[in-house]
Parts: C-alpha cells; sequence; structure tokens
C-alpha cells in the first residue's frame, strides 16, 4: 500500500504542478509553449490514472475520486487528438481543467475498494 500513499502525495504534486502552470502562462506569450506545457501536465496526470489503475488493479472508473481522474484522462486524449488534428486551436487551457478536477477529486476517499461481481462483469 506504500504506492497508493505515493499516489496520494503525486497527486498533490499535480495540483502545485498546475497552479505553477496556470501562473506560468500568464508570463508565457508563445502560444506553443502554453501547449506544450498542457501536453506535459496530460503526461503527468496519465502516470497517476495508470498508476491508480496498477494499484487497484482494475481500471479507475468506480467512485467519485477515481471517475474524477478518469475524465479527465480521457479528456486529455480527446482534446489532444483534436489539437494534432488541427481542430482546436490550442491544448493550453488543460491544466485550468485539471486543477479544478483534481481539486474536486480531493473532497472524496482515495480508499481502494474490491471491485463486486456486477462490476467485474463491466471490464
Amino acid at each position: 500500500m506504500l504506492l497508493a500513499k505515493i499516489l496520494i502525495y503525486y497527486k498533490i504534486f499535480l495540483i502545485i504542478l498546475n497552479s505553477f502552470l496556470i501562473i506560468l502562462f500568464f508570463f508565457l506569450k508563445d502560444l506553443e509553449n502554453k501547449n506544450l506545457a498542457g501536453i506535459i501536465n496530460w503526461l503527468f496526470l496519465s502516470l497517476l490514472w495508470f498508476g491508480r489503475a496498477f494499484v487497484t488493479k482494475h481500471f479507475p472508473f468506480f467512485g467519485a475520486y477515481e471517475s474524477s481522474i478518469t475524465i479527465l484522462f480521457i479528456t486529455g486524449i480527446v482534446l489532444l487528438y483534436f489539437y494534432l488534428k488541427k481542430y482546436i486551436p490550442s491544448f493550453f487551457f488543460y491544466p485550468f481543467l485539471s486543477l479544478v478536477f483534481l481539486i474536486h477529486s480531493s473532497f472524496y476517499s482515495t480508499n481502494i475498494w474490491a471491485m463486486t461481481i456486477s462490476e467485474k462483469s463491466i471490464i
């Protein structure tokens, strides 16, 4: 369960990183650097999502804490796809979205619960 504790501290690190990126955005003038920061932010969040999946032994989408991380992860995939295909002009707003969802997920339990039989049938 050491990894579960590390993931909690890693999430706190992500909240601090997002806050730093948001402050940094006001000083960056080049949109490409802002987009790169958004993509790097998504990569850091992906580590949290995969780490949570490794610890719980299932995809993290059961419960408010896990679903908020999954919503961020999948939203990042979709936005990154749209950005790379030039459907949207920028990816820089992702850290703003990420900060809101990570703070929202902090209000819920990070406990690891075993999946029930009905939940296992979904996967």
